[in-house]
């Protein structure tokens, strides 16, 4: 029990720590940059909780997982940022 404690303490660090970047990312859209994050949230954890049923090994869906965001964070690379 000890064990998934923790593990939910640091989890819900990594999640504030996310949501604390997003007004530093476009602060004339807060509330959109905002609601981006939270629904490409919900679709990742159902997305990645789908991976998850549906492979047979553990090993092959971390594997799958691990594609997937690595593949989407080359292609958002390319976008720029606005400095204001």
């Amino acid at each position: 029990m000890g064990v998934f404690s923790v593990a939910a303490m640091f989890s819900e660090l990594a999640n504030g720590a996310n949501f604390a970047l997003v007004p530093h990312c476009n602060s004339y859209n807060n509330g959109v940059m905002s609601g981006i994050v939270g629904s490409f949230g919900n679709l990742g954890g159902i997305f990645f909780a789908l991976i998850f049923r549906f492979q047979t090994k553990a090993g092959k869906a971390f594997w799958i997982m691990g594609i997937i965001c690595t593949s989407l964070n080359a292609l958002l690379f390319a976008i720029p940022v606005p400095k204001y």
